[in-house]
């Protein structure tokens, strides 16, 4: 005959009544709150991926530079933006057209 080991005293029994029995008799029942899985987590959809509405960037170090690409080709503007950057005291300037 088939016995089930018991986790509160260890030893076996017989049937599934005998084992709740012993459970109850020992108090060793777990809360059934506790045994319930976690709550599932919320899990936030990745964002749209931009769209590049243009078709390329080009940088120039002078404003001049640009505006002399702005004129020759068509569908192109200066970005009113104007990056600048210092490395070991020199500043430096970028001019970006966007060419649509």
């Amino acid at each position: 005959m088939a016995t089930i080991t018991c986790g509160s005293c260890n030893k076996s029994h017989s049937t599934v009544n005998e084992v709740k029995l012993c459970f109850t008799q020992n108090n060793s029942f777990v809360p059934e709150a506790s045994t319930k899985a976690p709550a599932a987590k919320v899990v936030k959809k990745a964002p749209a991926p931009v769209v590049k509405n243009y078709r390329s960037v080009e940088h120039f170090n002078t404003k001049e530079e640009a505006q002399e690409f702005v004129e020759n080709t068509p569908n192109s503007k200066l970005k009113d933006t104007v990056n600048v950057k210092y490395v070991d005291g020199i500043q430096t300037k970028t001019y970006t057209v966007i060419v649509y």
